[in-house]
C-alpha cells in the first residue's frame, strides 16, 4: 500500500517577504539607509564599499553572505563569510560555512529561498519570520537582506541584518526590550 504521509516535526512559520522595506526594527531601519547610500546611483553597492565605522549602529547584527557558484550545473549555494555576534548567538558559529553545514535541512532551505530572492532581484528585501533553528522557536525576526555585487550588476554577496526577539515575552510586556 502506500506509505503514510510523514508529518512534519513542527509547523514551519511563515515566511512574510516584504519588498516594500516597511522595517520595524531599528537596527534593520538604519542598516537600509546605510546599505542605500552606498548604493548611489548604482543598482547595489560592491562588497567592498562596507565598512565596520559606517555600519558601527547595528554591526553586531549584520552577517556577510557569499554567493557561491556550484560546479558546473550544479545549483548555486551560500557561505557566512562573516558572522555578526547577534547571529552568533543565535545561530551558534557559522563562519565560513556553507548554509547545509551550518543549519539543519529546514532551516538551510528557508534561508536559501530567501537569499535567492534577493540574489534573483538585484534588489533589497525585508524578511519577517520566526526562528527555526537551535530550538529558539520562541525568536521572531527582521532581516534586510541586501545585494552586493560587482560591476556587472550580479550579485556576488549578500548583507544579511538579522535582529531577533522574543515574541511572547513582548506580546506578554506590550513593549520592547532591548534583549527582547
Amino acid at each position: 500500500g502506500a506509505q503514510p504521509k510523514r508529518e512534519p516535526e513542527f509547523a514551519e512559520p511563515p515566511i512574510h517577504v516584504d519588498w516594500t522595506l516597511a522595517f520595524s526594527r531599528p537596527e534593520t531601519k538604519k542598516a537600509h539607509t546605510y546599505w542605500d547610500s552606498l548604493r548611489g546611483a548604482r543598482i547595489m553597492p560592491a562588497r567592498s564599499d562596507l565598512s565596520p565605522r559606517g555600519m558601527r549602529e547595528f554591526l553586531t547584527h549584520v552577517n556577510l553572505v557569499g554567493v557561491c557558484q556550484a560546479a558546473e550545473g550544479g545549483s548555486i549555494d551560500y557561505e557566512v563569510a562573516l558572522q555578526g555576534s547577534h547571529g552568533s548567538e543565535v545561530f551558534g558559529p557559522l563562519a565560513r560555512r556553507r548554509l547545509a553545514v551550518g543549519f539543519s535541512e529546514v532551516t538551510a532551505r528557508r534561508l536559501r529561498e530567501c537569499f535567492d530572492l534577493v540574489r534573483d532581484s538585484g534588489r533589497p528585501v525585508r524578511i519577517n519570520s520566526g526562528v527555526t533553528c537551535g530550538d529558539k522557536f520562541w525568536l521572531d525576526s527582521e532581516s534586510l537582506m541586501a545585494p552586493l555585487g560587482d560591476e556587472s550588476d550580479r550579485v556576488t554577496a549578500i548583507m544579511w541584518v538579522f535582529v531577533s526577539w522574543n515574541a511572547t515575552k513582548m506580546e506578554r510586556s506590550g513593549r520592547t526590550t532591548r534583549n527582547g
